[in-house]
């Protein structure tokens, strides 16, 4: 018997003979209650994240590649998220990691999704049996969740923000978001949580709510043992991308109004645009009338390494603080030179004159005349290119970050569990 297993973005997942939450064991080898009973070194890990692929973002991706890395590097993982459907479902994914998606209701929220969990208590208490209980993000209520039953279970979280500013920039959602934040960190933090963040800026940005000094457990990308070649030829016709959620915030229309002024100054330059978001209609209905304008639709990890590929330049236009945008460490896998606002932890990979092209802001005049000095010294644009292959490639590769973490949860876990 198939048991569907529905997305926050409608994509059905199907699982043959859906194992109960019993039947999974999902209390990780090497889970105990007593501290003196535990080894020095963590076994198992929990991780709680709203969403979980199949749904496409920079979360879901850092989450699914912790716990990917976590399993191969010998622990037992467990994930907990969130689901549509109106029941808790359990199922062990491909590759080899416990998954429990809780039934939520999903409100929109300025251009995004708010997942409110209803049910599934008990099953997330037995998926959290685990030495190591980490959540994404403080603001969703899975976090809150997990918060206060890993406080119940005797258990201290660690929370990892991904977040460096407020939660939307706009003027008349400034003021509840930011309410809504500090009463969230305010009741999290009664669970004595330990706070990491994925970049400096995140760090920075926790210190608003009184969270000083959280260690950075960055994003991370899979190592790559070959730099890819770049060369002067792809210059001659260059091909831009960017890839992300399609918010006003993200400067997608401004990158698009940079690409068709160059062309009408007389510069063969082709932009493909991947990601959906409240902008992709607008977005679909602008290329069929633009000869510079590609528009993708959504696009997952493989179909994003592919036009990485074949691209000649990424920019990121975003005035939205991200702690550290996935798609510029892809990119730099990618060897591509790359054109990056300085908002959030993208300051931390993009150093105008070494690793890329740096602009103030998402401005229409300021994309244009970067990405004019980009396509006029392709020399130059490789060779920062290289430079951020280089820096990806030795600080930002997926075991190193997950070690860090473990190593800095080793150190916690010799110490006895938080009483209730």
């Amino acid at each position: 018997m198939f048991y569907p297993a529905i997305g926050p973005n409608g994509h059905r997942l199907f699982q043959r003979n859906a194992p109960s939450a019993a039947q999974l064991s999902p209390k990780c080898s090497g889970a105990v209650t007593e501290p003196e009973k535990r080894d020095k070194f963590p076994k198992s890990l929990a991780i709680v994240t709203a969403f979980y692929p199949p749904a496409i973002g920079g979360v879901e991706r850092y989450s699914q590649e912790f716990a990917r890395t976590a399993k191969a590097l010998g622990l037992s993982v467990n994930v907990i998220t969130t689901t549509s459907r109106s029941r808790a479902e359990t199922a062990v994914e491909d590759d080899g990691i416990n998954v429990l998606r809780l039934p939520a209701r999903y409100v929109p929220v300025s251009g995004s999704y708010f997942p409110i969990p209803y049910s599934g208590a008990k099953e997330m208490s037995e998926f959290l049996d685990c030495d190591v209980v980490m959540a994404q993000t403080r603001f969703f209520l899975t976090t809150l969740m997990a918060a206060g039953i890993a406080f119940a279970q005797r258990r201290r979280i660690s929370i990892v923000d991904h977040g460096a500013g407020p939660l939307r920039p706009q003027p008349w959602f400034l003021a509840p978001a930011m309410a809504y934040e500090h009463a969230v960190t305010a009741v999290l933090r009664c669970f004595s949580p330990r706070f990491f963040a994925v970049s400096e800026a995140s760090s920075r940005w926790l210190q608003h709510f009184g969270i000083p000094s959280a260690p950075v457990i960055s994003n991370g990308i899979s190592e790559s043992s070959t730099m890819p070649v770049r060369s002067r030829g792809g210059f001659e016709h260059p091909v831009i991308f960017f890839a992300g959620r399609l918010l006003r915030e993200k400067g997608v229309f401004e990158l698009v109004d940079a690409v068709e002024y160059l062309t009408r100054e007389g510069f063969d330059l082709q932009l493909r645009v991947g990601g959906e978001g409240p902008l992709s209609k607008a977005l679909e209905e602008h290329s069929r009338n633009s000869r510079s304008l590609t528009y993708l639709g959504r696009l997952g990890p493989e179909d994003v390494a592919n036009e990485l590929q074949r691209a000649t330049i990424f920019v990121n236009p975003s005035n939205l603080p991200e702690g550290m945008p996935t798609i510029l460490l892809e990119a730099g896998r990618a060897a591509l030179p790359v054109i990056s606002t300085l908002v959030g932890g993208s300051a931390e990979l993009i150093e105008d004159g070494r690793t890329g092209w740096s602009i103030e802001r998402g401005a229409a005049a300021l994309i244009a005349a970067a990405l004019q000095s980009v396509v006029m010294d392709p020399d130059e644009a490789i060779r920062r290119g290289a430079a951020l292959f280089r820096l990806v490639n030795s600080q930002f590769t997926w075991p190193a970050i997950v070690q860090r973490f473990l190593r800095y949860c080793e150190a916690e876990y010799e110490v006895p569990r938080v009483s209730v």
